[in-house]
């Protein structure tokens, strides 16, 4: 919505000129061509920034339909996400669902080393959608878990901190 009132306003600028007459024709006539050019720039910007964030969203309700959280392999699911923040990086919903696939991956995982592989992903991914979203509860509960499993690896002070930054995302996240 306030994209359309911004438009709706840069609009009755750029028309607004074109009400008043000169005394010249060819004033008048020359007014009215740039404001018809400054119109049509106008429309062709908000149309591509419509048509980013739409195809953005798009690809993400594709990654959202292919996750299948038990099962553990959801490449379809990454490669859409990732189209998705490849157009807007912005969309704090593809970062989360990029943050809970690594999270479904670690999950499921055996190896040790493959699981501190995925934790630095999935961090990444939670930071950047609390980053674009600060109020969502889920990416907070993600970014306190992926804390939390990180703390594990740690020792002394390093590990306290961490856990202590786990807790307080969980804690807000709840």
């Amino acid at each position: 919505l306030p994209n359309a009132m911004i438009c709706a306003f840069l609009a009755a600028i750029t028309l607004g000129p074109l009400e008043r007459r000169e005394k010249s024709k060819q004033a008048y006539v020359f007014r009215s061509k740039v404001g018809l050019i400054m119109l049509s720039l106008l429309l062709l910007i908000s149309f591509v920034s419509v048509a980013r964030t739409l195809s953005s969203h798009y690809l993400r309700a594709m990654a959202e339909k292919n996750f299948v959280p038990v099962r553990g392999d959801n490449e379809k699911t990454e490669t859409w996400a990732r189209l998705a923040i490849k157009i807007d990086p912005m969309n704090w919903r593809a970062h989360r669902l990029l943050g809970e696939h690594y999270y479904d991956q670690r999950y499921f995982s055996f190896e040790l080393a493959e699981k501190q592989e995925r934790i630095q992903d999935e961090l990444e991914a939670f930071r950047l959608a609390h980053h674009y979203n600060p109020l969502d509860a889920q990416s907070c509960a993600g970014l306190g878990r992926a804390t939390l499993f990180l703390s594990t690896a740690q020792q002394g002070e390093q590990k306290i901190k961490l856990e202590n930054e786990g807790f307080e995302y969980l804690r807000t996240a709840y």
